[in-house]
């Protein structure tokens, strides 16, 4: 189900429960004992690397995309200054698409040293 003004889906929550008596909570709280259940923190840690892996796998494809851009920007230009055009243009926006190709590749590395840090044995 979902609302209708921002196409966001609800929650259904089962129960007759009052909002005190720990039924139909949709916080993932235990209302009754005032604490949050925790997860054993090698599930944690697996659903952490799970989600690292999955944004790591998109932000390499976002790398690679993006160098393909720059790469056919680059022949653009060279293509328009070999007929003696005005390259102007072209060079800007090949500077726009190197900085976000920069940006894109930081963030991938950024990804690749968390996932280093989710697998890497710790010292306890």
């Amino acid at each position: 189900m979902q609302s209708a003004d921002n196409n966001e889906p609800l929650v259904a929550v089962s129960g007759t429960g009052s909002r005190g008596s720990g039924e139909g909570s949709t916080d993932g709280q235990s209302r009754r004992g005032g604490t949050r259940a925790a997860l054993p923190s090698s599930m944690s840690m697996s659903m952490r690397l799970t989600e690292t892996l999955g944004l790591l796998s998109r932000a390499r494809a976002f790398a690679i995309e993006g160098e393909r851009y720059v790469t056919e920007q680059k022949a653009f230009v060279k293509s328009l200054e070999r007929r003696g055009r005005d390259a102007a243009n072209a060079l800007e926006y090949l500077e726009a698409l190197e900085g976000l190709q920069a940006e894109y590749v930081d963030h991938m590395e950024k990804l690749e040293r968390q996932v280093l840090m989710l697998v890497r044995p710790r010292d306890d």
